[in-house]
């Protein structure tokens, strides 16, 4: 905000066009990188997570992200919502965001996504499928990825494992994509799902 109005007042008292000019396009990155900053700072901690749920957190998410990359998107809740420590909700959150942002980057033209979070008496499962592309899932899933600095996948599965979940990915070239992150409910409910 300072920068900006430094930036205007520099504008103002120049006299010469062309440095009018360059003032006026950095005055317009600045503002590019306000609004950016502030879409970061809502995603770290969504408000609507801590303030309404997980659902309606969700919900947000794929209505907005619908809107900006114009890909079909279906959105569904199974069995009756119920409350998640911040830290399972936050996770389940994340993972979506990724899972997204990988369709959008990688499915190709024409694709349709389906984003299922499902409540039962064990676990919350969070289920993304997409008609995209697909790609080899066991290879996606090794080491491989790092090396080639490609760890999305690989931080989902930690991240999930850091709330006493799983993530389960398939794929194949032309099939698409499911991600099926499960979050258990008791260390007794892993052995049943």
């Amino acid at each position: 905000m300072t920068l900006t109005f430094g930036l205007r007042k520099i504008a103002s008292r120049l006299s010469c066009p062309t440095a009018i000019r360059e003032v006026e396009q950095l005055l317009r990155h600045t503002q590019d990188i306000g609004q950016s900053l502030r879409r970061v700072t809502l995603e770290l901690r969504p408000a609507a997570l801590e303030e309404f749920g997980l659902v309606t957190a969700l919900r947000s998410l794929v209505e907005e992200w619908n809107r900006v990359t114009e890909i079909v998107t279906e959105f569904q809740i199974v069995g009756q919502e119920e409350d998640l420590p911040l830290e399972t909700a936050v996770t389940l959150y994340r993972l979506a965001q990724e899972a997204l942002t990988n369709v959008a980057k990688h499915a190709g033209p024409g694709v349709a996504v389906s984003v299922v979070l499902r409540f039962s008496a064990l676990q919350v499962t969070l289920t993304i499928d997409d008609n995209g592309g697909g790609f080899e899932a066991d290879e996606a899933l090794t080491s491989h990825l790092v090396s080639q600095g490609k760890l999305g996948l690989l931080g989902m599965r930690e991240r999930l494992s850091l709330v006493d979940g799983t993530l389960k990915i398939e794929s194949a070239p032309g099939q698409g994509t499911s991600i099926v992150a499960r979050v258990y409910r008791s260390p007794e409910a892993r052995g049943d799902a």
